[in-house]
């Protein structure tokens, strides 16, 4: 057998290659299928290593954008390795971005913010400013993933500030539109309504910038419009942004504003209307490869199918759905497949096939329960690590303060504020405002309690006691969601007014139902009567004035430092301690050492 060598690459060829790349690169957002074939087609050739590097870089971004996440995570380590290897900084930078993407698709936040770190650094080390401010603005996109929203505003407020600094007017429209999601994803709509419009106020640096970042604030701005009910709003929005993204020709973005179409014209009993538009986001995204996108429009598709009573078309379609998730490891999506099908064969008649699939559902939801879990305690980890970066970078900037107030005189000559900059400084204010406490409840939230921490002294004995409502979303479900959010309120008063906190203790909102307490210098003993005495509490309080009918009650896990462990231990044994108490029956008390 003869062995196949790859052939020479010679001068024009060479030359061939390269203009080869450049175009894979430049339609990569358009046309990923055309750069992963030329990407494809240039490795094919025995190339030098730059060379070879930039195709992979280039594979791998157009495997991202098709939805092959592990073979595009592959390509991108191969680049990197190679990059960093030969010394190219820049490559490096840019190869570490989108890896940092892709792990987010693949569902490994912590590793993503490892990677964007690094992104940080680097853009720091090579004096790029607005890639700074990306790699910023990307941790806090990642924090949204896992639902930690107040570090995604923490970091987004970051990257705002630092491209207002910097006069950089396209990290500002970029940023605001990151806040309206963060904003969209707490339900504050009116709050994501002003972020996106801002965004669009803002004037942009080129043309060229316009375009793309208008269109994704047009497209959040009319999702927020569809939750306040301004239907002929989010109409009007959508059909803005939809002729963007088709003169861009980014088929990924037309085949989503596509879907919320859909779901708009659902609502307003447009069916058929409704069925033409998840039909062409269905067909763009079988067109450009998108699998997990392929999932979420054959799942409305069903969705509308059901609603309209054609059960067996229904069935068929979320079937497919289900099958396509499964193909793009879309666990997430695939959970939602299965919670349809549940609700489909309940539909139908068929009880035991809805129950094998709602079976299916809550496992996985407890799967990805657990990983969230893992995820948020390696998670702070890597926060401390951030903010370690960011104290070492508050020295050169202070050095920077001095030269910019030597500059004064220059800075006045630039102070015609437009309106959007008026309204950016106000939303600035705002974050700040509702960065250390949860809007909700009033108390504390996750930033508050991971300052507090911060501020311990080493080696101090500290107390973690993690609170969970019990069976919270029967009570959503049950009762409504305005009557959850009493729940939490009334829940936040009892625990106030039961927990007696001291000099360095906290009492804050954790997220969803979940509260947390800090104290410090508290025993096991001490800590098991306080946690039992928060549960009676919470047992015996009048929830009935709520709504007739109503129980409420709590579990609490709590961990007890011997004085020296950090607190990421400390929060994993708190979250454990929880885990058995609503393992063993829930409205229980599990205190560790």
């Amino acid at each position: 057998m003869t062995d196949f060598t790859a052939p020479p690459v010679s001068e024009l060829v060479s030359v061939s290659i390269t203009e080869m790349l450049d175009q894979a690169w430049e339609i990569r957002r358009s046309e990923p299928r055309e750069t992963v074939r030329l990407a494809r087609l240039a490795l094919t050739y025995a190339l030098p290593s730059p060379e070879k590097s930039r195709a992979r870089l280039c594979l791998g971004y157009g495997l991202l954008r098709l939805g092959e996440f592990a073979d595009a995570q592959t390509e991108l380590i191969q680049a990197l390795d190679a990059f960093s290897e030969a010394g190219d900084l820049l490559q490096k930078r840019t190869t570490s971005n989108i890896l940092g993407m892709v792990q987010c698709e693949l569902g490994q936040p912590v590793a993503a913010l490892q990677t964007f770190l690094q992104v940080r650094q680097l853009s720091v080390a090579l004096g790029l400013v607005q890639g700074e401010a990306e790699a910023t603005n990307n941790v806090g996109l990642v924090y949204t993933s896992m639902g930690n929203h107040a570090a995604a505003l923490d970091y987004h407020l970051r990257a705002l500030r630092l491209g207002q600094s910097h006069g950089l007017q396209d990290v500002g429209r970029e940023t605001l539109n990151n806040l309206s999601v963060v904003y969209y994803e707490l339900t504050q709509y009116q709050d994501a309504w002003e972020s996106a419009q801002a965004s669009l106020n803002v004037a942009p640096e080129t043309e060229s910038s316009i375009t793309h970042t208008s269109a994704l604030a047009l497209h959040n701005a009319a999702r927020a419009c569809f939750k306040l009910n301004h239907l002929d709003r989010a109409l009007d929005l959508n059909r803005q942004a939809l002729a963007i993204f088709e003169e861009l020709e980014d088929q990924a973005a037309v085949a989503e504003v596509h879907d919320e179409l859909g779901r708009l014209s659902q609502h307003q009993h447009g069916f058929e209307e409704a069925e033409r538009f998840f039909r062409l986001g269905l067909q763009i995204r079988q067109q450009i490869g998108d699998l997990r996108g392929q999932a979420e429009s054959l799942r409305h598709l069903g969705g509308l199918q059901l609603r309209l009573g054609q059960t067996q078309e229904a069935l068929d379609t979320i079937h497919a759905a289900r099958v396509t998730a499964e193909q793009s490891q879309a666990q997430t999506e695939r959970c939602a497949a299965d919670l349809a099908l549940a609700d489909a064969y309940r539909q139908a008649g068929q009880f035991r096939e809805g129950f094998l699939h709602l079976e299916q559902h809550l496992l996985l939801k407890e799967e990805l329960f657990n990983a969230a879990s893992d995820q948020r305690v390696q998670s702070l980890q890597i926060q401390f690590e951030l903010e370690r970066a960011e104290q070492q970078r508050a020295a050169a900037e202070q050095l920077s303060a001095e030269l910019q107030q030597l500059n004064s005189e220059l800075a006045r000559t630039h102070q015609e504020l437009t309106v959007a900059h008026a309204r950016t400084s106000a939303l600035l204010e705002q974050v700040e405002q509702q960065a250390n406490q949860d809007a909700l409840t009033g108390l504390a939230n996750r930033r508050a309690f991971d300052s507090a921490v911060a501020r311990l002294q080493p080696g101090v004995q500290m107390t973690v006691v993690i609170g969970d409502i019990d069976h919270f979303k029967q009570v959503n479900d049950q009762y409504s969601h305005l009557i959850g959010d009493e729940v939490l309120r009334q829940i936040a008063g009892v625990l106030g007014a039961e927990v007696r906190l001291r000099q360095g203790d906290l009492l804050a909102r954790f997220g969803g139902e979940e509260f947390v307490i800090l104290m410090v210098g508290t025993d096991a003993g001490t800590t098991a009567h306080i946690c039992e005495r928060l549960r009676l509490a919470t047992e015996r309080h009048n929830w009935g004035a709520i709504r007739s009918g109503l129980c409420v009650t709590i579990s609490l896990g709590a961990a007890v430092s011997r004085g020296g462990e950090d607190l990421t231990a400390v929060l994993q044994a708190a979250d454990h301690a929880l885990y058995e108490a609503k393992a063993t029956g829930r409205n229980r008390v599990v205190v560790r050492s």
